[in-house]
């Protein structure tokens, strides 16, 4: 068994880091990779491509049929059409050294061929004029010059569509020989009388010219035989021993349907792949489309609906600039599709990824922490040595509006990815704000550092854009809409897993210290998000799996039957904050011009270690922050 790689859904983030733009105002983006290959979410979803036998690979059985089914408009052809692409300008091999780009033949019944080619040009592809060519094809489809592959389009005026089922045209064979004849005669000039290597893929777009508004299974079944009779098994067209070049490895044949009527049913069943496509509009009135992996014969792959979006190419004098526009608008820097895996695929991943670090790990090793700046707060988050915030663990941060737990989580972030020294020894910090855009984001996280000290001048706002361009600090940020749970999920991935760059000599790191703030907006900035169950229960999970340190912000309605967040139940360490009391104050030390106060109680702490200590988080006139813990636990 091979392999073989779709390259659909580019795995890319944004680079630089700081937003800056290129000189034509577009951001760069970047491939994502794993073990030094380009990330592709079809193929992961997959196990690494479709598997294809060996016998099918050189031609000795009859392709592999792959179905794309779903309602019109639900993206099968723009599907199609780009797996033909990617195949045709990537190499394509169990051996990668001697690979060979693949050559497709697209046949369309409903498009003709230069609207076919103008609506590829849309999407920007680099090699398109290389690739996409209209039939009939010059010379040899594959060129050794350019090693590139062809995608020959067969558009509808050429005469491949036919009359209905059981029409009496003059002269023409009855349904569907005419058809499948034609289909054989383009398939025979291609190879024959152009001289040219066969077509590895052929794609039929769609069946339902075939098979009509009334078909049965009957029909289906025949529709079956005539093409594997045509294409998947060719007769020997005077050249026997080149019969075996003819057949084609991949046929891929789409469907207008839905899972409930009989013939893309009977399809699902006949073929050896499936991919059910749906598309429709929402409660909100925002149409969405997916795809499911429904069958692949031989091997395992992805179950659920994965979300699939189709973006325009993008117009360089129409590109966005700014870091705030940075990477909310797009996931890639090419048109096409993009597939973004189902939360409850991407929440496997993240407890086998946890798994496989565990396994890394020694048995002995002690959990780690990483401490604030403030030792009466550390004091009662676990014992000597264990103080702090876990790594590889979460911290909820929960409690009422306004008792400054952002600018805890913030000041926590700040203190380990810009002033703890030595440089080797600072973490590279993402803050996922779910409440602040990039800019006020910024502005905040300036104010903390001001006011980490007031003696000092304000360098704040420098301190953070530098933090920003050195790759040390990364604020994702996404508008509020409907975005999809999986879309959202995909950029705290790429984000979370992106390399990072890195000027201490070290080599290149992923994100280490991660502050999710404003977990408490999710429901009204990202309902679609908010519906899905396991969401914050999978981000959990992902935090866990890339073994970061993370801290989750989320205010609460302090009213007796209010529900409490959901983070509670997930987080290994849990403060609450809430109002401080006049007795309380007096019990702690070191409140000398205090205005704002808020009592910190860790409510919930790692195994074997004493909870319900608490302390006073609180900030004098200047707005410098301080933390001072019950006076009898600070008598030594």
């Amino acid at each position: 068994m091979r392999r073989l790689r779709t390259f659909v859904g580019p795995v890319q983030y944004p680079f630089p880091p700081d937003g800056a733009t290129k000189s034509d105002g577009g951001d760069e983006f970047r491939p994502l990779k794993a073990s030094g290959k380009d990330r592709f979410w079809l193929d992961e979803m997959l196990g690494g491509g479709l598997m294809l036998p060996d016998r099918v690979w050189s031609r000795e059985e009859q392709a592999v049929l792959l179905l794309l089914a779903g309602p019109p408009g639900s993206g099968k052809s723009v599907f199609a059409l780009e797996l033909c692409y990617n195949l045709a300008i990537h190499r394509q091999s169990a051996d990668q050294e001697n690979g060979a780009p693949w050559t497709s033949l697209y046949i369309s019944g409903e498009s003709p061929t230069e609207r076919i080619i103008e609506n590829a040009r849309s999407f920007g592809w680099d090699k398109q004029s290389s690739v996409l060519t209209p039939f009939p094809a010059i010379g040899r489809l594959r060129d050794p010059a350019t090693d590139l592959g062809r995608v020959i389009i067969y558009g509808s005026d050429r005469g491949t569509s036919v009359p209905e089922p059981g029409s009496n045209r003059a002269g023409a064979p009855r349904f569907p020989t005419v058809f499948f004849e034609t289909v054989a005669d383009t398939w025979h000039e291609v190879v024959v009388n152009s001289e040219a290597l066969s077509p590895d893929v052929v794609v039929i777009d769609s069946l339902n010219i075939l098979l009509g508004q009334n078909a049965d299974s009957s029909d289906v079944l025949s529709v079956f035989d005539a093409l594997l009779s045509t294409i998947g098994r060719p007769a020997n067209v005077n050249r026997p021993k080149q019969d075996m070049s003819l057949r084609p490895r991949l046929m891929i044949v789409v469907l207008d349907g839905y899972a409930e009527e009989e013939p893309a049913t009977v399809w699902e069943f006949l073929a050896d792949a499936a991919i059910r496509f749906e598309g429709g509009v929402g409660p909100e009135e925002y149409y969405q489309r997916s795809l499911q992996i429904v069958k692949v014969k031989t091997q395992a792959h992805a179950w659920g609906k994965h979300t699939l979006k189709i973006y325009a190419g993008r117009e360089p004098e129409h590109q966005e600039s700014g870091s705030h526009r940075r990477s909310h608008s797009r996931a890639t820097d090419a048109g096409g599709c993009v597939v973004f895996p189902s939360v409850h695929w991407h929440l496997s991943q993240s407890i086998r990824m946890e798994e496989e670090r565990r396994d890394r790990e020694s048995e002995s090793s002690a959990p780690q922490v990483l401490g604030t700046r403030f030792p009466h707060l550390n004091a009662i988050l676990g014992k000597e040595g264990r103080s702090g915030f876990p790594v590889q663990h979460t911290t909820a941060l929960v409690g009422e509006r306004g008792a400054m737990k952002s600018h805890l989580a913030y000041d926590f972030m700040l203190h380990w990815a810009v002033s703890h020294k030595p440089i080797r020894e600072r973490k590279k910090a993402l803050l996922i704000s779910l409440r602040d855009d990039v800019e006020a984001a910024k502005e905040t996280l300036a104010s903390t550092w001001n006011q980490r000290d007031s003696a000092k001048p304000q360098q704040g706002a420098g301190i953070v854009q530098d933090a920003i361009d050195r790759d040390q600090l990364e604020i994702l940020y996404n508008w509020p809409g409907f975005i999809t749970p999986a879309e959202f999920f995909h950029r705290v991935f790429v984000a979370l897993m992106r390399p990072r760059k890195d000027d201490s000599g070290n080599a290149p790191r992923t994100a280490e210290v991660v502050v999710l703030n404003g977990l408490d907006h999710l429901g009204s900035k990202f309902p679609l998000c908010a519906r899905e169950k396991i969401f914050v229960p999978a981000l959990v999970s992902l935090f866990r799996g890339c073994g970061v340190c993370s801290l989750i912000v989320a205010a609460e309605d302090t009213t007796p039957d209010a529900d409490k967040s959901p983070v509670r139940a997930l987080a290994d360490l849990t403060l609450e904050f809430s109002p401080a009391a006049t007795d309380e104050q007096q019990k702690v030390r070191g409140l000398k011009g205090a205005e704002q106060l808020s009592k910190v109680t860790a409510v919930r702490v790692p195994a074997g270690q004493i909870g319900g200590l608490w302390g006073i988080l609180w900030r004098d006139s200047a707005g410098t922050m301080n933390f001072s813990r019950q006076e009898r636990a600070v008598q030594d």
